[in-house]
């Protein structure tokens, strides 16, 4: 019985994304559109950008702390999601700047953020190749979440200009919010998710797109993501970067690069 599970869960991952890859290139994938002129992304006119704001937990309000801006906002932090942080902590988070790009491989437009010096997309990435999924194989996922990718595709697939982030690259964004103890709480979006208590502090917006593999099939939708990297872990196991909104830490993991696919975030080369 259990075979016949796991069977029908590889089922799940692998018997569309053939199909799904031909939809998309016929037109049929609503997450993508027709191909425009250019070899790489190319920058759209309307940009924002806000002032850093100061993060902190005053040593006599222990169990509260606040995120404001020069917009005035003010967002709380639960006493029950900062346990592990000292109640004297305060750090100011880096100046963000908001901005988009196209990408002329599919015309898709994506929200872009500058996070100090890091230019990050602050979506998942949507185009379309012949291993990469859909969560349940419904289009309308890939429009609001983007793709789920496998390797091989992982390492090639962002934009001209854009990479497959490193460990490293990653590690540089969850200390930019505070470490990774809080990172998921700083870094999730404020709705979507079953538990809407994300801050999205520096408009990073992780949203709870799930994942596939070949033993459970999709699963996470709502409740969790997990992201690629390019680095290995000392036993050459590819470090994933998981968000959940069951914690507000981020947790490296390490996985297999064969029957697992997950979301992609590019950075700007």
């Amino acid at each position: 019985m259990l075979l016949e599970k796991v069977s029908f869960r590889r089922f799940l991952c692998h018997a569309t994304a053939t199909m799904a890859f031909l939809l998309a290139a016929c037109g049929g994938d609503n997450g993508s559109s027709s191909p425009t002129e250019g070899n790489g992304p190319q920058p759209v006119s309307v940009e924002t950008e806000t002032s850093s704001g100061l993060y902190s937990q005053p040593a006599d309000e222990k169990g509260s702390s606040s995120i404001s801006s020069s917009s005035n906002k003010v967002l709380l932090i639960s006493s029950s999601s900062m346990d592990s942080v000292p109640s004297s902590s305060s750090f100011e988070l880096p100046s963000v700047k908001v901005d988009s790009i196209l990408d002329s491989r599919n015309g898709m437009n994506y929200r872009t953020v500058k996070i100090g010096s890091q230019t990050w997309m602050a979506e998942n990435l949507n185009y379309a190749t012949e291993t990469s999924l859909c969560y349940d194989h419904d289009v309308v996922n890939c429009a609001k979440f983007g793709r789920l990718y496998e390797w091989p595709d992982v390492d090639t697939v962002c934009p001209a200009g854009w990479k497959l982030p490193s460990k490293e690259d990653f590690d540089i964004l969850l200390e930019a919010v505070g470490g990774a103890e809080i990172a998921g709480k700083m870094l999730r979006s404020s709705s979507g998710w079953y538990r809407e208590d994300g801050l999205d502090a520096v408009s990073f917006t992780v949203l709870p797109a799930g994942d596939c593999d070949d033993y459970n099939g999709f699963m996470d939708i709502y409740d969790g993501t997990s992201f690629w990297t390019s680095s290995d872990d000392e036993f050459g196991k590819v470090l994933i970067l998981g968000i959940s909104d069951y914690s507000d830490v981020a947790v490296w993991q390490n996985g297999t690069r064969s029957g697992t696919w997950f979301p992609i975030r590019c950075l700007k080369k």
